[in-house]
């Protein structure tokens, strides 16, 4: 039997993604002083989180990134 599967992560733990709630100003709005915002973002990390809002020119000042459970998706 010749099974030419790449199984070399199988086993490899995967990051756990979850919620984060994000407060940062947002410039593209309220200009030119912008407005600051909270919102959801659903991401494998803290660090990708805030890599991945470094990248959209809008947001600065980056106030908080908190992992949670928004409203939205919580059971009654």
């Amino acid at each position: 039997m010749n099974d030419q599967t790449d199984t070399t992560n199988e086993f490899q733990p995967q990051p756990q993604k979850r919620w984060y709630q994000i407060k940062a100003r947002d410039m593209s709005i309220f200009k030119p002083d912008g407005k600051v915002v909270t919102f959801w973002l659903w991401g494998p990390s803290r660090t990708w989180v805030r890599d991945h809002l470094g990248q959209n020119d809008n947001f600065k000042q980056i106030e908080s990134i908190k992992a949670g459970t928004p409203s939205f998706e919580q059971e009654d």
